[in-house]
């Protein structure tokens, strides 16, 4: 990641805030992680849907 010059004056200067910027990327990836998870797992409710709907409308 690039950062800009007054960024990255920030980013130097303020020690704790480059920790709370670092912080708060790892919880981003975790928010995302955990967005992915949900969705395979509502795909795969999804999924196991539509087949028990197909298997009664093919009777």
């Amino acid at each position: 990641m690039a950062l800009t010059p007054m960024l990255r004056r920030r980013w130097l200067a303020a020690p704790a805030a480059s920790q709370a910027m670092h912080e708060d990327f790892a919880m981003t990836i975790e928010l995302f992680h955990l967005t992915a998870q949900i969705q395979r797992w509502l795909n795969a409710r999804v999924a196991r849907h539509l087949a028990a709907q197909a298997e009664r409308l093919a009777r």
